[in-house]
C-alpha cells in the first residue's frame, strides 16, 4: 500500500511539473501591449489625482494601501487619473 501511495505521488508530481513548463511556454510567447499606468500605491502622495466615489476609507500601512468602506455598509469606486 505504501509503495502505491508513493508511485501515485511521484505519477502526480511528474504530471504538475510537466502542466507548469507548458504553461511557461504558453507565456513566454504572449506579447505585452504598451504599459499605460504605473503606480506603487505605497502612500497618500501616490494618490493625490485619484477620486474616491462613495464612502471609502483609504489608509497606508506599511507600504500598503487598504481601501475599505466603513461598517462595509456602501460600495465604493477609486477612480484612476484620466490618461
Amino acid at each position: 500500500m505504501k509503495t502505491q501511495i508513493t508511485n501515485l505521488l511521484m505519477l502526480a508530481t511528474a504530471f504538475l511539473a510537466t502542466e507548469i513548463v507548458r504553461a511557461q511556454n504558453l507565456t513566454d510567447n504572449l506579447k505585452k501591449g504598451e504599459l499605460l499606468y504605473q503606480n506603487s500605491l505605497t502612500s497618500k502622495t501616490d494618490i493625490t489625482d485619484w477620486t474616491m466615489e462613495g464612502p471609502g476609507v483609504i489608509e497606508f500601512k506599511e507600504g500598503w494601501m487598504e481601501m475599505y468602506s466603513p461598517d462595509e455598509k456602501f460600495h465604493h469606486v477609486f477612480w484612476c487619473p484620466k490618461l
